[in-house]
Order: C-alpha cells, then structure tokens, then sequence
C-alpha cells in the first residue's frame, strides 16, 4: 500500500489581535514576577538593615516585616508589623533615628526601576 501525502499548508487570518493579547499576557506575567521579586529583595533589605544597636534589642522588628502580594500580584507591600517601627525609623525628641526602611526602598528602587525599563526595551 502506497500512501501519498500532499503538501498542506495552513494560514489563519485574523491573528493580530491574539498576538498582541497574548504579548500582553507574557508581558503582564514578567510585571508580576519582577514586582514579586523586587519586593523579595526589599523585604531582605529591610531585614538586613534593621539592626538597632542603641537601647533595648529585642529583634521583634526584624521577625515582624512582613511582606503581601496585592492587585493580582501587581503591587507589593512590605512594612514591619510592630506598632513602635516609626520611632526607629523617625527617632524622637529623646531618641536618634535608626532608619531601615528609607534607605532600603531606595536601594531597590533602582533595581526595580532598571528592571522594568529592561521589559519595556
């Protein structure tokens, strides 16, 4: 038995729109992991930098940020959780700052903003 097979060729019409949806698709999961990772390395930051070394030390602040994935994984936020965190990072009248978070958001505020200029490229 002799089996023939002819040359078939396929061509679908119309496809520009899936391709662009599509590409917004991959585009939107690459936000979502770069927006996810960053917020990784911020909250690491953060940790590292919260090192008080004046007063009492417990280490609660450290233990206590904390970081959660909002918008469909398109926002993050990452904050420490004990109540007293912006007098550390403030200072008072009676007590010098000890700041972690500015300058850590500054850090990796860089990194982020490189990272989605290399997507958009």
């Amino acid at each position: 038995m002799i089996l023939l097979v002819a040359d078939i060729s396929l061509k679908v019409v119309g496809t520009a729109g899936l391709k662009k949806k599509l590409e917004l698709i991959v585009k939107k999961d690459a936000v979502k992991k770069i927006v996810r990772d960053n917020g990784t390395q911020l909250q690491r930051k953060m940790i590292n930098k919260a090192v008080f070394t004046k007063g009492y030390s417990t280490g609660a602040t450290r233990r206590s940020i904390t970081m959660q994935i909002g918008d469909g994984g398109l926002s993050v936020k990452v904050k420490p959780g004990t109540h007293y965190a912006g007098y550390l990072e403030r200072g008072t009248r009676l007590m010098s700052k000890q700041p972690f978070v500015l300058p850590a958001l500054k850090e990796q505020k860089v990194k982020f903003r490189k990272d989605l200029e290399a997507l958009v490229k």
